[in-house]
């Protein structure tokens, strides 16, 4: 996983990956924990404070070839990557877990292919040495990632400052009224012209 493969034999061996990788042997994921953890000063959620690096992201790759119109099979690979992450809700700004979960489906030509090629799959280019698999899993995860990430219960929310503690069920609607000072002048002209 750690280093670069020719998928083109792992496909001929129709080789099966089932793999746990340390989070901190990560490159993307590993910054994206580190920022967090970092711009939260040490508030971690659970155990995330103590030996992250050590969680686990869990693979399962399967590897074969696949027939795409006028070429020879081409390389691909199957699966599905699992990892918990820590992250900022956007609605409290507080510090929430995340349960990630990819699915895989890569075409890995060694010659250019669009990506229209097998309805389903990404390409990934092969170059030279092969291919880093972690790269692979790594992009997908990352492209699992919501847009918004809030918690799921706004329960868990905690409040931005103390001042907005009320729910917001309960609290009064600020309604703003543009012309009341309009109507305090026009009864104060009615009360001095009679």
């Amino acid at each position: 996983m750690l280093q670069a493969v020719r998928p083109d034999a792992l496909a001929a061996r129709r080789e099966e990956i089932r793999d746990t990788i340390p989070l901190g042997s990560t490159d993307r994921l590993a910054a994206l924990v580190r920022e967090v953890l970092t711009r939260c000063g040490g508030e971690a959620p659970g155990d995330w404070a103590g030996d992250w690096e050590r969680r686990p992201l869990a693979v399962e790759l399967d590897f074969d070839s696949r027939r795409v119109e006028g070429r020879q099979p081409v390389p691909a690979v199957t699966g599905k990557a699992r990892v918990t992450l820590p992250l900022v809700c956007e609605r409290c700004l507080g510090l929430m877990e995340l349960a990630l979960e990819a699915d895989i489906a890569f075409l890995l030509p060694d010659a250019d292919m669009t990506d229209e090629a097998l309805p389903g799959f990404e390409v990934w280019q092969v170059e030279g040495r092969g291919v880093r698999l972690l790269d692979l899993v790594e992009e997908e995860l990352l492209l699992a990632l919501p847009l918004a990430l809030m918690h799921e219960d706004r329960s868990r929310c905690r409040p931005v400052t103390e001042d907005y503690a009320a729910d917001d069920a309960e609290a009064e609607p600020d309604t703003q009224r543009p012309f009341s000072a309009l109507k305090a002048l026009l009864r104060e002209d009615e009360d001095q012209g009679e």
